[in-house]
């Protein structure tokens, strides 16, 4: 998993963004800030469409925890840490997190479906939305995945959130038949399978 204490000396303000984010690798020293940012992101971006319960139940300290565990060892949330997993944050002329995308290798691909790469989770404070962050780290996933030698990446997104597969489609990913069903956290919700090619360093 590349993540790092190194990781402020490979940092890189993204060019072409008004708001100057400055985008780098993730270290386990931003595992507070994170948690608390997943589990805000989540009570706002999934807020009617998932079970409130279940969002009330979120709890930034174990979350931050499960972070610290993941960009130290590569385990913690298993669903986005492995061997493959890189993380990377974006942060504001203060320094201060406003984000983070995880990409990988695509779990659980079928046959013939080693060469994808996969987008397993992007999140921004919902107090920074629409300041660029999001494309940022868009823009670091994909080319970290082009930089791994994917040519086609994937990524699954909630079928009822429409705001998120806005963001998707206008940075060139396209929805495909590939539909699942989720059902960890109670009632079965649908998900969309989203593709684009990977080119060197597209923009988003």
């Amino acid at each position: 998993m590349t993540t790092g204490p190194n990781a402020v000396a490979t940092s890189e303000w993204v060019q072409d963004n008004p708001s100057m984010v400055m985008v780098r690798l993730a270290a386990v020293e931003d595992a507070a800030r994170l948690g608390q940012i997943h589990v805000v992101t989540w009570r706002r971006a999934y807020s009617g469409l998932v079970p409130e319960d279940y969002l009330d139940s979120l709890d930034e300290a174990t979350s931050s925890r499960r972070w610290t565990e993941g960009l130290s060892t590569g385990g913690g949330e298993g669903r986005w840490f492995d061997r493959s997993s890189v993380v990377h944050v974006a942060a504001d002329e203060h320094e201060v997190i406003q984000g983070f995308i995880a990409v990988g290798t695509l779990r659980d691909a079928a046959d013939g479906e080693a060469h994808l790469g996969e987008v397993r989770a992007l999140y921004v404070d919902p107090a920074a939305w629409d300041n660029g962050y999001g494309r940022a780290l868009l823009a670091a996933g994909q080319a970290a995945l082009v930089e791994r030698g994917f040519g086609v990446a994937a990524l699954w997104v909630l079928e009822s959130n429409a705001r998120a597969r806005r963001f998707y489609e206008k940075a060139g990913w396209t929805a495909t038949e590939w539909v699942r069903v989720d059902e960890r956290i109670g009632p079965p919700l649908s998900e969309v399978r989203y593709e684009r090619e990977l080119g060197s360093r597209h923009r988003v």
